[in-house]
């Protein structure tokens, strides 16, 4: 794959990394310590007790069903006037190829959408199955800052200026063409407009999730 301007130093070539400083797990929220250092324990208000939110009956059938439905991994990433920002998705899928158009649907809550909203353009990373580092970088699986988290990966810049990293499968450029919310999402349709696919790709396994766990298929 012919890459572009090499971002971050260290060797080129696939399977490479730069030096990792050390990766601090997430602590489970029960497990986080407490930010008052206090030794007395401070006074606790009252408990308001308030009805939660009604949710849709199939709402946990729904994610059982989905998580037996083996996703391809993906990181998707933006770069421009409102900054750089990555995140891994599976809620990823072709709609057309005239012209050649992805649907992204996305949590209206995650950082990445005022990003992508403003930047437009991004890049659709699929990741091989050793990539399963990158993977939990950008889910936030790790205590790393979205910034922190390309630091740990070597990336080229597409013709369009925006990050691909190295090894995955491909990398489709584009540009946000409609977005729509649905529900708790927005849905985004990126129409491509670069594409590169990484040599010898059929030899290589492709990163899965299925049964909320990584997977390699291929």
């Amino acid at each position: 794959m012919a890459a572009a301007n090499v971002l971050q130093r260290g060797s080129v070539g696939y399977n490479t990394r730069l030096p990792r400083p050390h990766v601090r797990l997430r602590q489970p929220e029960a497990n986080r310590p407490s930010e008052n250092t206090n030794s007395r324990a401070a006074p606790q208000p009252a408990a308001v007790h308030t009805k939660p939110a009604m949710s849709h009956p199939l709402q946990l059938p729904f994610r059982d069903a989905m998580s037996v439905c083996a996703g391809g991994v993906h990181v998707i990433t933006t770069d421009g006037s409102a900054g750089r920002y990555g995140i891994t998705m599976t809620a990823v899928a072709p709609v057309t190829d005239e012209p050649p158009t992805i649907m992204l649907c996305i949590n209206k809550q995650a950082g990445i959408v005022p990003v992508l909203l403003q930047n437009r353009a991004l890049c659709i990373n699929v990741l091989s199955a050793h990539q399963q580092d990158v993977a939990e970088h950008f889910a936030g699986l790790t205590a790393l800052s979205p910034e922190e988290r390309f630091a740990y990966h070597i990336w080229h810049k597409g013709r369009q200026g925006q990050l691909q990293v190295e090894g995955a499968l491909a990398h489709l450029h584009g540009t946000i063409a409609e977005c729509n919310e649905v529900g708790t999402h927005r849905v985004f349709m990126a129409e491509i407009s670069e594409i590169a696919v990484r040599p010898h790709s059929a030899d290589t396994p492709a990163l899965v999730y299925f049964r909320r766990h990584f997977a390699a298929l291929g």
